[in-house]
């Protein structure tokens, strides 16, 4: 049972990453897909046209994949199989798969037919092997494996009075409230026309699809009455493609080659070592190991024109850990030693300063009798903690370092020169 139920859970997986990989990379040439997935053809066309009925891989017979300078489809896949295919009749533990996927899509529906179950079986049978059973062995092996999913836990309901449909228990959707579905949902508004745009968008659909099937309404109204008001980017979608091709790096300990602006105006295209993604203040950033250097380099992920998956893997650094590369730093950048750093908040904006932590060393030193507050802090990193102080204008003095007081005062000076007429 353990074995079938490892099976099946391999296959899920896979499935997934075959699903994931097409939405992340569309219309990408097949050849670049399967050294991405690490897969071979046929197994990855197989996977293809178990998923050719969601339109996010599939439309009107259409994959999202390139096979040289054609889109993909479903027939030409078809064939493919058909040219290649043996007496290669799927294992029951593939079978199930395909029962499982085919009764979890229909979950807002309220389930599948016997007869789409049997048309779905009829389907894969056709594609696997030239000796297709008779109509009545292919209901018993039906039978078999709905009892074979009850086995390792997965309980489907059967048709009852007023029902002609077999469907999951609705325990495999999470238990939320409405509350905590809402709170979730409102959360992905925050992704609009950011890096994660394409994700938060698709995942949301499928929120609504699971805990808003049957009041749309209430979608609706979190839509129409909660706005977000925020930076976002001028091409998300661009933006969130070369996102994605970072976050497959980062896991997978892919190098990857990335063109670079800086802010004086330099272009430079270099091939890096992913080793993490942070996100601080409304900014993503992605920590990096210099091939040719062996340094750690930090670099702006709004900064990177282009990024271009490579083939080459890396060994992770032993010992490495992105939290404490980081550590005192106040935003990411490492550069400099650790200080200490004392402001002095107006009363103005007392009350927010301490209401809020904006770095794990702050700490508050001393209220003052006219209502402000003294702030404390180590950190490094002080030319990022430099523009976050000009935010506040005249409602914080730096006391100390007394370099950075000095910088501060440099910098509202030459403000001071650029507005003079």
């Amino acid at each position: 049972m353990s074995k079938t139920f490892g099976q099946i859970s391999n296959i899920t997986a896979m499935a997934t990453s075959v699903s994931n990989c097409v939405e992340q990379y569309p219309n990408r040439d097949v050849e670049e897909l399967l050294g991405i997935l690490r897969m071979s053809r046929r197994p990855f066309y197989e996977y293809l046209l178990g998923l050719s009925d969601q339109s996010s891989v599939c439309e009107d017979g259409v994959f999202k994949v390139m096979d040289g300078n054609k889109r993909l489809t479903v027939e030409a896949v078809e064939q493919y199989l058909t040219a290649s295919r043996g007496d290669n009749r799927p294992k029951r533990s593939e079978r199930i798969l395909y029962l499982y996927n085919l009764l979890h899509r229909n979950l807002p529906h309220g389930g599948v037919s016997f007869d789409e179950i049997l048309k779905q079986y009829l389907t894969l049978l056709e594609h696997s092997t030239s000796h297709i059973p008779k109509v009545d062995s292919i209901r018993r092996m039906i039978y078999r494996d709905i009892d074979e999913l009850e086995k390792i836990g997965i309980i489907v309901d059967r048709p009852a009075t007023g029902s002609s449909k077999y469907s999951l228990r609705d325990k495999y959707l999470p238990k939320l409230s409405f509350e905590q579905a809402s709170s979730l949902y409102v959360s992905m508004l925050l992704f609009e026309d950011t890096i994660l745009d394409q994700m938060s968008n698709s995942a949301k659909k499928e929120f609504e699809k699971a805990f808003f099937i049957n009041s749309p309404e209430e979608a609706a109204k979190i839509n129409d009455r909660i706005h977000v008001v925020g930076d976002t980017l001028v091409s998300p979608k661009e933006m969130g493609n070369k996102f994605t091709k970072l976050v497959t790096a980062v896991i997978n300990s892919y190098q990857i080659e990335i063109t670079y602006f800086k802010l004086e105006g330099e272009i430079s295209q270099r091939i890096i070592k992913p080793l993490g993604l942070v996100f601080k203040r409304g900014v993503w950033y992605v920590v990096a190991e210099d091939p040719n250097k062996e340094e750690y380099r930090t670099f702006r992920v709004d900064q990177i024109l282009q990024a271009s998956l490579t083939n080459i893997m890396f060994e992770y650094p032993e010992g490495f850990y992105l939290a404490e590369h980081i550590g005192s730093s106040w935003g990411v950048f490492t550069n400099d030693e650790v200080q200490k750093v004392r402001l002095k908040f107006s009363s103005a904006v007392a009350t927010r300063v301490k209401s809020l932590r904006y770095h794990r060393s702050q700490e508050v030193i001393r209220e003052l009798e006219d209502g402000s507050v003294i702030i404390g802090l180590e950190v490094c990193g002080l030319i990022e903690l430099r523009g976050w102080l000009l935010q506040w204008g005249p409602q914080v003095e730096v006391l100390e370092p007394e370099s950075l007081r000095q910088e501060m005062l440099n910098t509202v000076q030459e403000i001071e020169e650029l507005y003079q007429v």
